[in-house]
């Protein structure tokens, strides 16, 4: 969760930084020029995933990394584009590449359900609904003391008085 957010936030930079560049390219070049230019440094329509995807705005950065050569940042900047941006870009698209290779391989290794993690569940379950069971007759007739017992109960309070999760149904 905190590596998304740091990625969420240096990809609003980013994504606000492209957007200058965008439109000073725009007024600076002719319209075909411009896209042009856009679509080499990964910005332009073909590529405007960007946007939206982080694996699409890695590709742009790294397509605006290897085309953005010294002739063209001298071209830029001798056009009005002032040099910072072009660096901020840079700079902010490598650390934003190396936060979504590092956020890529933490969900990797994220936990999930296996089917041995299943198995070892429901035998737990099975194991303190029996002795719950058992608790409930040593107890009988002690209402108290059975509510202590009782599964379903347990869970409520556990929840906070709302009504127990039903288990989920595989259709075969």
């Amino acid at each position: 969760k905190e590596t998304t957010g740091i990625l969420t936030a240096q990809k609003a930079t980013l994504v606000n930084d492209i957007g200058e560049l965008k439109v000073q390219i725009k007024v600076d070049y002719q319209a075909d020029q411009a896209e042009t230019l856009l679509n080499r440094l990964g910005i332009g329509k073909s590529n405007s995933g960007y946007k939206s995807k982080d694996e699409a705005l890695v590709e742009s950065l790294q397509l605006f990394k290897t085309n953005m050569t010294l002739e063209l940042k001298l071209e830029l900047t001798a056009k009005g584009i002032a040099p910072q941006l072009i660096e901020n870009i840079l700079q902010q698209g490598e650390a934003f590449t190396n936060v979504a290779v590092r956020q890529e391989a933490l969900k990797g290794s994220s936990r999930t359900i296996t089917e041995a993690g299943i198995t070892e569940l429901n035998a737990l379950y099975n194991e303190a609904i029996g002795i719950a069971k058992i608790a409930r007759a040593f107890y009988k007739g002690q209402l108290i003391e059975q509510d202590k017992f009782s599964f379903s109960k347990l869970l409520r309070a556990q929840s906070g008085g709302k009504s127990a999760p039903q288990p989920v149904q595989e259709n075969s």
